[in-house]
């Protein structure tokens, strides 16, 4: 989590409003982010990392990439990384919270995503450490 998260005003929504289809969820998404103490971090954040979904810093994809042109490189040699790949980077709190037994729209709260990247990021970390997982995870299986 970046250090301004925890003052965003989005972390006391249900964060599936920001990765709507809907124009009304989206507008209000934009409304959150309006009153928000930290958007222009977290605009920043989302133009650094080339954050290709939902509404971020107040303005979805598209807008995003109108207002800067395109979206900033990464270094040579960096890779882009999804939101679930940047959760999954840290597999001991992920899997803290699935051993906790929470489900993936719970989790999605604490990282102030959605809960398909929680999926993805889980589906992650199984791949990679399937023993680790399967410890973690006995008898709180939350991502069917």
């Amino acid at each position: 989590m970046q250090g301004w998260e925890k003052h965003a005003s989005c972390r006391r929504v249900d964060p599936e409003l920001f990765f709507s289809t809907k124009l009304a969820d989206q507008e209000l998404a934009k409304m959150v982010c309006r009153g928000c103490p930290v958007q222009p971090d977290c605009l920043e954040w989302a133009l650094e990392t080339g954050q290709d979904h939902g509404i971020l810093g107040g303005l979805d994809e598209s807008e995003r990439r109108a207002r800067h042109g395109r979206w900033k490189r990464p270094p040579e040699g960096a890779k882009h990384t999804t939101r679930a790949q940047q959760i999954a980077a840290d597999p001991d709190r992920l899997l803290a919270f699935l051993a906790q037994g929470l489900t993936p729209a719970q989790i999605a709260r604490e990282y102030n995503t959605n809960a398909g990247s929680i999926n993805e990021a889980t589906a992650i970390v199984k791949r990679q450490a399937p023993a680790v997982y399967a410890a973690a995870t006995t008898g709180s299986e939350t991502t069917s």
